[in-house]
């Protein structure tokens, strides 16, 4: 029996959007994804048609044909599109050379996995292009195919529809989950290059089959490129939804706009100026200015003893805590699933260190780590802030590693009612780059999304080591307000 080891991206209507495309194309990259899977709809909406699918047959192991590539190259007729939507299909395929159709062509309705099933639209009716919107659309894919999971796109919007052993199906917002025995999934990764969700970022999911996780990832790209593109093609901006939901919009300007390029004609160069100064007509206002400019250096140095003892002041509140026994760890000595960090075995209050782990502290005055006993969750970090214009860290030792390793971290958070902010499980490795050491910051991060019995929430991501890894360290950093507790940090071999 073939057991699925793998790491898959899934994408889809790209619409040829090469902006976002492009941006999508380097996260999964970064996120070391084993395959991608193209879900349909390369094509259409978009200036880029015949770049995106250069790039997506160069960079896709397994495309799905959407409705847009399908009257592309002449399998569909677009009666069922909208005026708009029929115009840019039309110039789309003028865009297209023959050996682009062809491939078109030859792409199937759906593809089969070991352990899930992808399709454009619905599993019922491939080739209607069905759309699953309302939990009732998701039955009948459920009842057409047997796999768990079942992965889709086509409403350029991001769900999840889940079916248990009530057998009534439902649909939850958009988050990292893990996929449970007893339950079914279809999961729309939402639209590349035009998501309708009122969030102008590219989205995509990640399904690791390792740890039967998908996640999911919004990345933003160059809007104001894709509308000049759309601009130059002579194509209508109105089927591009999220060009109306800009983050920019509407936010005025901090400071008056104003040029701060170089005269580049005589028209453009200063005017009404005195070319040539007579140096005798300045001795009598020199004097005048000797004076004045005495006063003013007082001013100044009054100033800047003051600034210069406000500048000591802010520069040394930063706190580092270290463990002075702390020293490397192999991981190539631990097994898979063993954890590699260190959980001290005895309390340590705020400011004493904690053992197997530095601590870093933006503002010492409002921010503190200890490693206490919490009710019945036995002992557990407990990170406080009351400053979100500092960062906080929790920082192991460094982990001596071999390149292209599977690796996985997670923790537990539990925040409290009055948390305000951002805290995250981080990963940082260092490589060997022509003979010098090179560290990427924040190489896997992953955000507390997984709910977990008693108000824990759980970060967990499982990355490839890149080549020429040296060693890594995992930080659990924040700025916030408020009190967030930690337990069961792990660092795990996955090979």
């Amino acid at each position: 029996m073939y057991v699925d080891i793998m790491r898959y991206a899934l994408v889809s209507d790209i619409h040829a959007n090469l902006q976002a495309w492009n941006a999508v194309l380097l996260d999964i990259r970064s996120m070391g994804a084993d395959q991608i899977i193209c879900l349909g709809d390369i094509v259409g909406y978009g200036p880029n048609p015949g770049e995106v699918l250069q790039s997506v047959h160069s960079n896709v192991d397994h495309i799905i044909l959407g409705n847009h590539d399908a009257v592309a190259c002449g399998k569909m007729d677009s009666s069922e599109f909208y005026d708009e939507a029929q115009k840019i299909i039309s110039w789309t395929a003028t865009q297209l050379n023959s050996k682009a159709k062809d491939f078109l062509r030859s792409l199937p309705l759906t593809l089969a996995g070991a352990s899930f099933r992808c399709a454009h639209g619905d599993f019922a009716d491939p080739g209607a292009f069905n759309y699953i919107i309302t939990p009732e659309e998701a039955l009948p894919s459920w009842r057409a195919v047997p796999d768990q999971i079942l992965f889709v796109g086509h409403t350029h919007e991001p769900a999840i529809h889940v079916l248990g052993e009530s057998g009534t199906p439902h649909m939850i917002r958009p988050q990292d989950f893990v996929i449970e025995t007893g339950k079914r999934y279809i999961v729309n990764t939402g639209s590349v290059g035009q998501p309708r969700d009122k969030d102008a970022r590219a989205s995509y999911c990640i399904y690791d089959t390792i740890s039967n996780l998908v996640m999911w990832h919004r990345i933003p790209f160059d809007i104001d490129a894709f509308r000049a593109a759309l601009h130059e093609a002579g194509i209508s901006e109105a089927p591009s939804y999220f060009l109306r939901h800009d983050p920019r919009r509407g936010m005025p300007p901090i400071r008056e706009i104003v040029s701060f390029a170089p005269a580049v004609s005589k028209d453009k160069a200063v005017r009404n100026t005195v070319e040539v100064q007579q140096l005798n007509t300045l001795k009598s206002r020199f004097r005048k200015w000797k004076i004045l400019a005495s006063a003013v250096l007082l001013a100044i140095a009054a100033v800047a003893s003051f600034s210069g003892y406000s500048l000591w002041k802010f520069k040394n509140r930063g706190l580092f805590i270290f463990d002075p026994a702390l020293t490397s760890i192999n991981s190539t000595i631990y097994t898979s699933g063993t954890n590699m960090l260190l959980m001290p075995s005895v309390p340590a209050p705020a400011r004493n260190g904690i053992p197997g782990w530095n601590i870093r502290l933006g503002d010492k005055t409002k921010q503190s780590i200890e490693f206490s006993a919490y009710e019945n969750d036995g002992l557990v970090f407990t990170l406080s802030s009351s400053s979100r214009d500092d960062e906080i860290n929790l920082i192991s030792p460094v982990i001596l590693a071999e390149p292209r390793r599977k690796m996985c971290f997670q923790a537990l958070f539990k925040k409290s009612p009055s948390f305000s902010g951002n805290i995250a499980a981080t990963v940082s490795v260092t490589r060997k780059i022509s003979g010098k050491d090179e560290l990427t910051r924040q190489f896997a991060t992953k955000a507390p999304s997984q709910i977990r019995q008693g108000n824990w929430i759980m970060a967990k991501q499982t990355f490839d080591l890149p080549a020429n890894t040296v060693s890594l360290r995992l930080d659990i950093c924040g700025t916030f307000t408020g009190t967030v507790l930690i337990k069961d940090i792990t660092l795990e071999n996955k090979d």
